[in-house]
């Protein structure tokens, strides 16, 4: 744009790499990590029934509960690939916190529900034990609302610079 006064040397170029594409766009990590944690919920086990003969629950065996993963993680996938539109992405990335968290108390129903099963006369014997996976998705849901928060942001500079252009 401006010519380069002599005797200067231009400044190196240090957007090369992926990383600081990454810390320029930190929404791009919060819905990649958010899309991880949420997709791998349909491998992972919800709990543990017994010490010896232990019977591990999966949440892929519940079906209404692979049915909320799959469309979490749909939409949190999804929300990946609209970045050319940046208010429709904020906008998935709210749906995608909003279904995170239906999820997540969706899971602590069957929390309490499992307990209650186990609490009761034929299971008093067994112990329950529940994985650290169950707030994958309240934590799915923060990255998902931290990542609408860094696309509204580079919304704002962006239409600043719009604005700055003009004027």
């Amino acid at each position: 744009m401006f010519a380069q006064p002599r005797g200067l040397k231009p400044k190196p170029d240090t957007t090369k790499g992926i990383l600081p594409i990454l810390m320029k766009k930190a929404y791009i990590f919060y819905l990649t990590a958010a899309f991880i944690l949420t997709g791998s919920l349909m491998f992972l086990k919800f709990a543990t029934i017994g010490v010896e003969d232990s019977v591990a629950i999966m949440y892929n065996e519940m079906a209404p509960t692979l049915a909320f993963i799959i469309i979490a993680a749909l939409v949190n996938g999804g929300t990946l690939f609209f970045y050319k539109k940046k208010t429709l992405q904020m906008r998935l990335s709210n749906i995608s916190g909003i279904t995170n968290i239906i999820l997540q108390g969706y899971l602590l129903y069957h929390l309490f529900k499992l307990r209650e099963l186990c609490e009761s006369a034929s299971y008093a014997h067994e112990a329950v034990s529940f994985s650290l996976t169950m707030v994958f998705p309240a934590i799915a849901a923060i990255l998902d609302f931290l990542a609408s928060r860094a696309i509204s942001r580079q919304e704002a500079a962006g239409q600043l610079r719009i604005r700055l252009k003009k004027s």
